[in-house]
């Protein structure tokens, strides 16, 4: 039976060696390109611009009577404390008559 040990720990190390290499492998991988310098894009010929189209911008959209409702102000609501009590003394507690997994229920 000792051979079988022996076997199962040459196993283990072999399994831990290829862990270890398939981590260095994605940490590679992710880190690579996180870590790699960007490159500094500059135009040399500025003629080149002249053939970017416009930008435009339409302003008429603003003008639009649905956008404009979406600007008018919310009515004034009454502040939290006048409508009544809020919440619960401990929100973590169950509420009464509500049954709960250690008191039974479809579970049995």
């Amino acid at each position: 039976m000792a051979i079988t040990f022996v076997q199962q720990r040459k196993y283990q190390k072999y399994l831990i060696l290829i862990f270890i290499v398939l981590i260095a492998v994605i940490a590679f991988v992710f880190f690579g390109d996180y870590l790699k310098k960007g490159e500094e894009v500059f135009i040399s010929n500025p003629t080149a611009a002249k053939h970017l189209p416009p930008v435009r911008i339409d302003f008429q959209v603003l003008d639009n009577p649905i956008f404009q409702k979406l600007t008018e102000p919310f009515p004034d609501l009454p502040p939290a404390h006048s409508l009544g009590e809020v919440g619960r003394e401990n929100p973590f507690l169950p509420y009464e008559g509500q049954v709960g997994p250690s008191e039974g229920g479809a579970s049995e």
